[in-house]
């Protein structure tokens, strides 16, 4: 069975529904759930969209505090998330889950179905890191995901391929490891629904990432992994890549379904 590593639809982790989250999980399929980038494109309005610019202009994450009352339980939670909030290095802010303004937004993270309130975590690049529900100081900042992690899940969640390329300047065959994964993104099949992402497999930051990918020590050679979506490991390449053994695996990738890995199957039909 191929690993499984995170990224879709995961409601027990937070206790809620219908948010791009952060999990290792273990599905027989892609959820559609995930598939964010339908509403990429669509111009985003209100009080969320113009926080989510803001915090992408500083490069902070971006906290919202999602509710549809103002009952006790909000203003209580409510009072819980500014004080906590308040300590992190991030922007932050509060929407009505039913506001018109906030249609497009709500639309684009999946937020319809969500119990409020909670708190809706935002990297810079706009990938969602995490929701909330019992808001802790801790939990806001488990949400806040190294960089390598961050454009992993965004690639994911507009239901892209990943090659993560882990090298760095100490690792051996980094040439070697890239020509296949150039050479697979230049690929017309891939190239429009595939990412590459470069993380150094040194960097302190990266460490828990690493190892949801199963990656526990610095490794001598340049390693690539491929991930699908919703958070497949299809599979993982030490040193020299070629771009027919990066594309082997994805037409039996039991994450992908019968047709293979790509939006209609193994990419687009000749």
């Amino acid at each position: 069975m191929k690993k499984r590593i995170l990224v879709g639809l995961v409601a027990m982790l937070v206790g809620i529904t219908a948010i791009a989250l952060v999990a290792i999980q273990k599905q027989p399929k892609p959820s559609p759930a995930i598939a964010m980038a339908r509403t990429s494109e669509e111009k985003l309005t209100g009080i969320g969209a113009s926080a989510l610019r803001q915090a992408a202009k500083e490069k902070k994450y971006l906290f919202l505090f999602v509710y549809e009352k103002e009952d006790e339980k909000t203003r209580i939670s409510r009072k819980t998330f500014e004080t906590v909030v308040m300590k992190l290095d991030a922007r932050w802010s509060a929407i009505d889950k039913n506001s018109a303004a906030e249609e497009a937004f709500v639309r684009k993270y999946r937020l319809t179905g969500a119990p409020t309130p909670f708190v809706l975590a935002i990297a810079p690049n706009g990938a969602a890191t995490g929701g909330i529900k019992d808001i802790s100081e801790a939990r806001l900042r488990k949400s806040m995901l190294s960089s390598g992690f961050q454009e992993c899940l965004k690639a994911l969640q507009n239901q892209k391929l990943v090659l993560i390329c882990l090298q760095n300047r100490s690792t051996k065959k980094n040439m070697e490891a890239l020509r296949g994964v150039n050479e697979f993104k230049a690929d017309a099949t891939y190239a429009s629904f595939t990412e590459i992402v470069m993380v150094d497999p040194a960097d302190p930051s990266e460490k828990a990432f690493l190892a949801k990918l199963k990656i526990t020590d610095v490794p001598q050679e340049a390693l690539t992994v491929l991930l699908s979506p919703p958070g497949s490991i299809v599979a993982t390449f030490k040193g020299s890549t070629t771009k027919k053994a990066l594309a082997a695996p994805l037409q039996t990738s039991s994450s992908c379904g019968t047709g293979g890995c790509g939006p209609r199957g193994c990419g687009p039909r000749k």
